[in-house]
């Protein structure tokens, strides 16, 4: 039996006959996304995906013992849920085309490649959860918050490697909110999930812990706004407790002129997804309102057009 690698190097050319993205970014291919607002986010996911997810958690209850009551249990309910997801995906062939999870359209760095998405799924997770962990130990933080939390899978993966901490979730869904509240009491953890909402100048004061150190971060989910509100840096630099540091984990446009480089920013502008994170915080730095720490490029691209970039930064 043939065995197929993890990760496998491939052309543009040989891209495009395992995902419909590389004809839609070349217009060969119709495809634009008319408008990505709040109604239709709660439409595709708080009416999607995280119901089914409460869907899910409700059947997974009646396993005895599938799950360690701690929070490593809540982080696998999390990450099984996830690949129920990713199996979903595999029916929605109108977005994604037909694929299987072991040739799935996916990027590392600038560098094309099909693999198992799945497997490179709960290694994005572990990743997210491992720089938050480096930076709650350089910042000596007790907690940590996370804006566009979904279902919590991200806090849950972070709790699980750092169980001393405190987590705080901001969502839009009242249905990740509920699965995150109900996940978090079967599990016995202590948590704050809230309502979210980026363009709410009152949320975020709301949510965020009043004393003590903590670091704030997002992971695709400022994407989903094409353009950040006005009073973005602002806010968080004005909290009474403002954060020691703030991470981003999301697909950035970056200037420059590279192929892949331009083939991501017509993936997002075809998709409506955020444009100006990158020229917002750039800005912020040359005026002295923050401090970028770290910067990193394409780190990983579950879908591979819209691959995960870093940045992080610091109030001043």
């Amino acid at each position: 039996m043939k065995t197929i690698p993890l990760l496998e190097p491939i052309t543009f050319n040989q891209a495009k006959k395992i995902s419909p993205w590389p004809n839609r970014i070349l217009g060969l291919d119709r495809w634009q996304k008319k408008v990505r607002d709040e109604a239709t986010i709660l439409a595709e996911y708080n009416n999607g995906w995280y119901r089914a997810a409460v869907r899910f958690f409700t059947k997974e209850k009646k396993q005895k013992n599938a799950y360690d009551r701690c929070p490593t249990g809540a982080a696998l309910l999390a990450k099984n849920f996830e690949k129920s997801m990713n199996q979903s995906v595999q029916k929605m062939t109108k977005v994604y085309g037909g694929f299987s999870n072991q040739t799935y359209l996916v990027s590392l760095g600038s560098t094309l490649c099909q693999g198992n998405v799945e497997i490179l799924s709960r290694m994005f997770r572990e990743y997210v959860a491992d720089v938050v962990g480096a930076y709650t130990k350089a910042y000596q933080a007790a907690a940590v918050c996370e804006l566009g939390s979904g279902i919590g899978i991200n806090l849950f993966t972070v709790l699980a490697q750092n169980p001393a901490l405190k987590i705080y979730g901001g969502e839009i869904c009242p249905n990740a909110l509920t699965f995150s509240k109900e996940v978090s009491s079967y599990f016995k953890i202590k948590s704050v999930f809230k309502l979210f909402k980026y363009r709410d100048p009152n949320s975020l004061a709301n949510l965020v812990p009043k004393t003590g150190k903590y670091i704030l971060f997002t992971v695709h989910s400022i994407e989903q706004l094409p353009q950040l509100p006005d009073f973005f840096v602002s806010q968080i630099r004005n909290l009474p407790n403002p954060p020691e540091a703030v991470l981003h984990f999301e697909p950035i446009q970056f200037p420059g002129t590279s192929t892949f480089t331009k083939q991501c920013r017509r993936y997002s502008e075809i998709n409506l997804y955020n444009q100006d994170l990158y020229t917002v915080l750039k800005k912020a730095e040359q005026v002295k309102e923050i401090k970028i720490l770290d910067i990193q490029k394409y780190c990983i691209g579950i879908s591979a057009f819209n691959p995960t970039s870093f940045i992080a930064w610091k109030p001043n």
